[in-house]
């Protein structure tokens, strides 16, 4: 169905929310309304937004959806005074009791299968004879993402949203040579009021933030182009992902990890501290229990490769990336964590003992992010409190044009991310531009940086040219990507043992960059080659580490004697097989050399 005009379009739960915008945005297409919600308030506001808007013939009625009769009722007075229907969205629901399965009673189970399950069923009987009279028609069955996985203090709406799906996907199959499509909607993080309850605020806080206008939109879509599945909304993609290639018991980890945090836990019995991450121990991460994690992990991408590569191509890739991500980061005990600043909100990871007596801060090179020191920092964690920050314009800190991007406003944005956690002193490690920054901060904020680790450091003149630096002399920033092709021979400049990454998932990033172009460009203009450190090195008093790799395309490994040489007293270490980014590179080795420093440094 692709036109909507004059088509009678059947819309449960319409007094606010989802229903209220389907309303909204079907009058906007000239369908004629048959509106239910058991909220005749609310429903009589979604009526008067919709007057506003269109003149278009509609019929209310306020009942409840898992009453058969009133249903029944409901479906004769749409075909009297509007007609038979042509689409029906089965959108009504409400939420569970927010507790665990032990504390959920039985008449709490049955309220929520009654109306989130036998409601849609109720639509779906008794206006498929409708449909059919009309020769063509669409039903709408709207579950959630949690008809996909099952969330803890949620068995009760989860099972009903699976009924939904399972119901929904049988639907699919006997209606399959009609002339009706079904739909199967799984909403994920809409922001809606289903999540009233005191004790699931902190969880719509967290996870609600998708409008519901957006998908809306998104299902008419999926509605002209005849679409069985739509997955739309905040995390949906990737908890689709999760339930469809992650290993159960993994994925059950991966739940409990990233909601512990926001549910009610009262009615838990007392047990071990379930949002801690495993087995880390000192200096190490639990290597056994994590290697068979991203193995198994690993198997998900290239299953996920051969069979789903087809699709969406490169979004999956994208998609196969973040999810790969929030599995390693939960596992390591990262949380993801805003920073408010007075110019700019940053996106951190954050972890570790919040009390330890030490912390150390982690600053990523241009154009890269947190993501960098995934797997570095969880050799500090057991020790350290970890800061791992993406500077605006990078990662998930947008990027403000108005903003000044050199190393110096860049490094007081550490020393205001720092103050806001209330972190006094730290450990600072930075890689390339992110060195460059590290250095200004023990420059100028010497108190504040107990010592300061400079992998790969921008920030001085190499007495030798970099292959980077002949092409800048040549007018070419490789940083720039106009192509996948172009973006292709970049990456192989920024790491001589880059970890393997599927070919889709690069592409994803290729086309980051690409999207990311000006924006990198106003930033590269603004940091490189400006506020450089040649003449105040010796002015650096705090313990530094200068870390190199020899192969480094970028910055060419001759800077290393600059900075070793002029600050005193600083440590060199090289390696002789790595690129710009050891800590990607190598992670294991660069890691272990660089706690020793630091553990020597606070000794002295």
């Amino acid at each position: 169905m692709k036109d909507f005009t004059n088509k009678i379009v059947v819309i449960t739960g319409a007094g606010s929310g989802m229903g209220r915008a389907y309303a909204l945005e079907f009058a906007r297409l000239g369908a004629k309304l048959a509106l239910n919600d058991y909220d005749g308030n609310g429903l009589a506001e979604t009526v008067a937004l919709v007057r506003q808007l269109s003149s278009t013939d509609l019929y209310s009625a306020a009942f409840d959806v898992s009453d058969r009769a009133a249903m029944e009722n409901f479906a004769t007075e749409v075909k009297a005074r509007l007609g038979a229907a042509h689409v029906v969205i089965n959108n009504a629901g409400i939420e569970g009791s927010g507790k665990p399965m032990w504390a959920t009673d039985a008449a709490c189970y049955q309220r929520v299968m009654n109306i989130n399950f036998f409601g849609v069923v109720n639509g779906t009987q008794v206006f498929l004879p409708q449909l059919l009279e009309n020769g063509e028609g669409a039903i709408v069955n709207v579950s959630s993402i949690f008809g996909l996985i099952g969330p803890p203090n949620h068995t009760d709406y989860s099972a009903s949203k699976f009924a939904v799906r399972g119901f929904t996907e049988a639907l699919m199959v006997e209606l399959l040579d009609s002339p009706i499509s079904v739909h199967l909607v799984h909403p994920g993080g809409i922001n809606t009021n289903i999540t009233r309850a005191h004790h699931t605020q902190a969880f719509k806080s967290k996870y609600l933030s998708t409008p519901p206008e957006a998908i809306v939109r998104h299902v008419i879509r999926g509605i002209r182009r005849g679409t069985p599945k739509i997955v739309y909304g905040k995390d949906s993609y990737k908890t689709w992902l999760g339930a469809n290639l992650v290993p159960l018991r993994l994925l059950n980890r991966i739940i409990w990890h990233d909601m512990g945090s926001v549910i009610d836990q009262r009615d838990y019995p007392p047990g071990p501290d379930m949002t801690s991450a495993p087995g880390q121990q000192t200096g190490k991460p639990a290597s056994g229990q994590k290697k068979k994690v991203f193995a198994a992990v690993v198997s998900a991408c290239v299953l996920a490769v051969a069979v789903w590569g087809w699709a969406t191509y490169p979004r999956i890739g994208g998609e196969m990336l973040a999810l790969a991500t929030k599995i390693e980061t939960s596992l390591y005990g990262l949380q993801r964590a805003p920073i408010t600043l007075p110019d700019s909100n940053l996106m951190s990871w954050q972890g570790g003992p919040k009390d330890a007596a030490e912390a150390v801060v982690m600053i990523h090179g241009y154009s890269a992010d947190k993501t960098v020191w995934m797997r570095f920092a969880p050799y500090f964690t057991d020790h350290y409190r970890v800061l791992i920050l993406d500077l605006p314009g990078h990662g998930e800190s947008e990027f403000d044009p108005a903003l000044q991007y050199d190393s110096v406003s860049q490094s007081e944005r550490v020393i205001q991310a720092m103050d806001t956690l209330g972190i006094a002193r730290a450990h600072v490690i930075g890689n390339s531009m992110g060195g460059f920054i590290a250095a200004q901060m023990a420059l100028h904020h010497p108190d504040r940086v107990q010592s300061a680790t400079l992998i790969d450091a921008a920030g001085v003149l190499s007495p030798e040219p970099s292959e980077m630096d002949k092409m800048l002399a040549k007018g070419l920033n490789p940083f720039l990507i106009h192509s996948r092709t172009q973006f292709k021979d970049f990456y192989a400049m920024t790491m001589a043992q880059p970890p393997w990454v599927p070919g889709m998932t690069l592409d994803f990033i290729a086309e980051d960059y690409v999207a990311r172009r000006n924006a990198l460009a106003k930033i590269f203009q603004d940091f490189h080659h400006v506020n450089l450190l040649d003449e105040h090195l010796d002015d650096i008093q705090v313990p530094t580490l200068v870390m190199w790799g020899e192969l480094d395309r970028l910055v060419h490994s001759s800077g290393a004697d600059v900075w070793s040489n002029g600050i005193s007293g600083a440590e060199l270490i090289t390696y002789p097989d790595l690129g710009h980014m050891p800590m990607v590179e190598d992670p294991a080795r660069s890691a272990r050399d660089v706690r020793k420093f630091i553990e020597r440094s606070a000794k002295e």
